[in-house]
């Protein structure tokens, strides 16, 4: 891996975790963000080993 491509995949991770907070975001305005409905992650690796999620049993709104 390249100098240029980490910087990508970085660029590409930083994005995936804003539009994973917009998510979020809007799930609590939609008054979604209790109960099963309150689930999001995304994968942040190639592979799918990697992903992102809120941490169990933490809600956010």
């Amino acid at each position: 891996m390249t100098a240029t491509d980490t910087t990508i995949a970085e660029l590409d991770e930083a994005q995936v975790r804003v539009d994973l907070a917009a998510a979020f975001r809007l799930a609590a305005r939609m008054d979604l963000h209790e109960s099963v409905a309150n689930h999001f992650s995304a994968t942040v690796s190639a592979d799918g080993k990697r992903f992102l999620c809120n941490p169990r049993w933490r809600h956010f709104g």
